[in-house]
């Protein structure tokens, strides 16, 4: 009997130490009030969260043990940088950060501790062997990590792949993460985020700031260039996650390196796929309750095309591709989106930059949209839009209220008949489903093009069935449609009776007299 008082006590303050702990764990929250603006001088412009410095959290003796209690599975505490570093050597296991971790440019330099022959820090997992376990950053930091990579077909990240496991609470702070490679065996491959390279598991209540870049220089067919400011690549779930890094995807092709592909390929064009997204470069898995508010741009430079190039630029607020029957919702996008290819596609949006068949649902747009071909012919083309860029997508419950401008420059040598392509929708270029959405955001397109489409909701049919469309009286044209489009005054804008079939009880909400007066997603 005295053996087991003893035994109930001990589990007893084990577990008043833990709850002790974790009221003064930081958390990173997702950023909810969308009245927080300030006016600038096209859009309404978020004022930046500041990130907590609060009360230090309680240091435990001994941040290297591991963590026995019976209330809890058996974790690995983590408390220095020489210790993050091995969590690649126990990919399976669980991890706690128990404090900040600041990188210093002296670790990184050469003679540091993570140099690794100029590369910087090494991604934690790769294909071969991905990170499978946990690691809870309990709403701690790792600051000012540094990679630069320049070999083909790596990954640069804090992670290299998560597969299965789950990675939550943690920030990562002022990154400078750039991925340059040139291609080989026909394919060129960079991908460069912040936290995971390719994400197969689940991150939740993460956050990133810094500068992410990655760079394929072609000369082989086939090339992938991606970059996002919490994922390369989404298979998994991604949710309640802030971006605030500057996110920057690029490829380029000279001209001696076209030439020898058109002597060898023949019929066999070179392509290049370049994607940029705030939070993923491409989304094939689900990504919800996410805010970006950095810049997100993507750019394709190709000299001497030569009739055998194809570049597809996808650059979008949350994700620059969204894929098959995948699904964004509960997002929201702050930062300008840009895109500018030569002899390309060019595909840009406030939330996706080309979704196929995608979901979208109840996100919203503030950021500024451009895309941009340059030495336009045949069919290339710049297309935009305020939730989606281009590509068939479902959406429902969104708004606009960015600036959207889509233009061509013509070859100067180009003697052949110019033939350019621009499309423009307030929300998207063309829709399979799309009901309860609005624009408020000015629509600009050249009209030199051979081809121009331009709405305030769609550039082109909006389908039957489709319901509870609205857009500001600022732009050109409306929906191709118009009989499912409706086309209102400022004033009408800010009434919630104007809006019929929106749901002010359970999803939209309406201040008036807000700095943002228009509805909003609660």
């Amino acid at each position: 009997m005295k053996n087991n008082v003893i035994k109930f006590l001990s589990i007893l303050s084990a577990v008043l130490f833990i709850c002790s702990a974790c009221t003064e764990k930081k958390t990173v929250e997702k950023a909810t009030d969308k009245s927080d603006f300030v006016q600038g001088s096209e859009t309404l412009k978020p004022k930046k969260e500041e990130i907590s410095d609060t009360d230090e959290p309680k240091e435990l003796e001994s941040p290297t043990e591991v963590n026995n209690d019976p209330l809890d599975a058996e974790v690995i505490l983590v408390s220095t940088k020489e210790e993050l570093d091995s969590v690649r050597n126990s990919l399976s296991g669980n991890f706690r950060l128990t404090k900040d971790i600041v990188f210093e440019d002296a670790d990184f330099e050469e003679g540091g501790d993570f140099y690794n022959n100029g590369c910087g820090w090494l991604p934690i997992g790769d294909d071969d062997e991905p990170f499978s376990g946990s690691f809870d950053g309990s709403g701690f930091s790792v600051s000012n990590l540094k990679l630069d990579i320049t070999e083909n077909g790596k990954s640069g990240a804090l992670f290299g792949r998560l597969e299965g496991g789950v990675i939550e609470n943690l920030n990562i702070l002022d990154c400078d993460i750039n991925v340059f490679c040139e291609s080989g065996d026909n394919r060129g491959l960079a991908t460069a985020a912040g936290l995971i390279a390719e994400n197969a598991g689940t991150v939740n209540k993460c956050k990133v700031s810094g500068n992410i870049n990655s760079y394929v220089r072609c000369d082989d067919k086939k090339n992938f260039s991606a970059a996002g400011g919490i994922c390369g690549y989404n298979y998994g779930t991604v949710s309640n996650c802030i971006n605030e890094a500057e996110i920057s995807s690029r490829l380029s092709l000279d001209a001696d390196k076209n030439t020898a592909i058109k002597s060898e390929t023949l019929n066999e064009p070179y392509v290049g796929f370049c994607y940029a997204g705030g939070i993923a470069g491409c989304d094939y898995g689900t990504v919800s309750e996410c805010t970006n508010y950095g810049s997100v741009n993507g750019e394709t430079v190709t000299t001497n095309p030569m009739g055998l190039v194809y570049d597809q630029l996808s650059a979008g607020g949350i994700a620059g591709d969204v894929g098959y029957d995948n699904k964004v919702y509960d997002c929201d996008n702050f930062g300008n989106v840009n895109g500018s290819t030569t002899c390309g596609m060019c595909y840009t949006g406030g939330i996706a930059g080309f979704s196929d068949c995608a979901s979208i649902e109840r996100c919203g747009n503030r950021g500024e949209i451009n895309s941009k071909v340059i030495e336009s012919r045949d069919d290339k083309c710049a297309s935009a839009g305020g939730i989606s860029g281009g590509g068939e997508v479902k959406i429902k419950d969104c708004y606009n209220a960015g600036a959207i401008t889509a233009k061509t420059v013509p070859s100067v040598d180009n003697n052949t008949e110019y033939v350019g392509l621009v499309f423009v929708g307030g929300v998207c270029s063309s829709p399979c489903e799309i009901s309860n959405c609005y624009n408020i955001g000015k629509i600009n397109a050249d009209q030199i093009c051979t081809i121009t489409g331009i709405g305030g909701i769609a550039f082109q049919d909006i389908p039957e069935g489709s319901s509870g469309l609205y857009y500001l009286d600022n732009v050109s044209a409306g929906a191709s449609r118009e009989d499912y489009a409706t086309k209102c005054t400022d004033e009408e804008m800010r009434r919630a009776e104007t809006y019929e079939g929106f749901d002010f009880d359970g999803v939209w909400e309406i201040d008036p007299n807000a700095e943002y007066p228009y509805p909003t997603l609660k």
